[in-house]
């Protein structure tokens, strides 16, 4: 990250910046500032290569720095919570040492989506990706066919399985905890093209993430759409199917990209909050276990 110390105030504009080459439009937005006079900072979806995502970081980066080749240019990564985006939005203009003139987001999203400590910020119109985007004469085929081609893609839906392990009648059921992450969940993950079929899927999701353990048969509960962060504002979305079985024996570890695991009463899940102490993308999920079990 660049660290710059700066007398003047500087407009900051935050947004995807998804193009190829900044349109005139955009630019002209900006012709009453000097180049050294703003500051942009490119949010990073944990998503690559998506009709919505198609370019790099590293690559907008690059346009902007040439249409604003005086100013300064960061990239933040995208974030599960609205709070955590902030405070490391807050985070990076500090870093920069500059003050503050304005915020101006790239879409009602990122404005709403902002709770930071800085007041003055507003929003322009997003320009349309498809009307908006311009595409020099001389840029490189390949990059011209990657956006051609994810936005001419149907929307996808990728499946995922969870599972509620549990034991002593339903009474405990096991949750997990991801790195750098408060929240709880059930263990699952991504079906995979090996995967035979989504009960497969499931057993090798559970011996991946928490050991070598013997589990009883699975018990379909339902499928849900997963309001995932990632996809919220992705064509693209997550449906996972739910399955419960019964602990049996085993020594429970947490694996793959698990960092802890617990057990847990269901009178005390049933207590816990959503977003505080659970998963929100597992909402659907605990409710209908609750409804069911409790």
């Amino acid at each position: 990250m660049t660290i710059n110390t700066y007398n003047n105030p500087k407009t900051y504009v935050i947004g995807q910046f998804q193009w190829l080459e900044i349109p005139y439009s955009f630019k002209h937005l900006f012709s009453d500032l000097e180049n050294n006079d703003l500051i942009f900072i490119i949010t990073d979806s944990k998503l690559t290569a998506t009709a919505y995502h198609p370019f790099s970081a590293h690559r907008r980066k690059t346009a902007i720095e040439k249409a604003f080749p005086e100013s300064l240019v960061e990239i933040i990564p995208d974030a599960p919570s609205n709070t955590e985006w902030s405070d490391e939005l807050d985070e990076l203009i500090n870093t920069t040492g500059a003050i503050i003139n304005n915020l101006i987001f790239m879409s009602a999203e990122g404005l709403e989506g902002y709770t930071g400590k800085y007041k003055q910020f507003s929003t322009i119109q997003t320009i349309d990706l498809e009307k908006g985007l311009m595409i020099p004469e001389n840029e490189d085929d390949f990059l011209m066919g990657v956006r051609d081609a994810l936005m001419k893609q149907y929307p996808k839906v990728f499946p995922t399985v969870d599972m509620a392990l549990w034991k002593n009648n339903y009474k405990e059921f096991l949750l997990v905890r991801k790195p750098q992450e408060m929240w709880w969940r059930f263990v699952g993950g991504f079906s995979d093209p090996t995967d035979d079929s989504f009960e497969e899927a499931g057993k090798r999701e559970l011996i991946e993430e928490v050991g070598n353990i013997e589990f009883g048969d699975l018990t379909y509960e339902g499928s849900f759409k997963i309001d995932d962060w990632r996809y919220r504002y992705e064509r693209d979305k997550i449906i996972t199917t739910l399955y419960s079985c019964e602990y049996i024996s085993g020594d429970l570890e947490p694996k793959d990209d698990i960092e802890e695991l617990q057990w847990f009463s269901i009178e005390n899940i049933n207590q816990m909050k959503f977003g505080e102490e659970l998963a929100p993308e597992h909402e659907s999920l605990f409710k209908m276990i609750l409804k069911k079990y409790l």
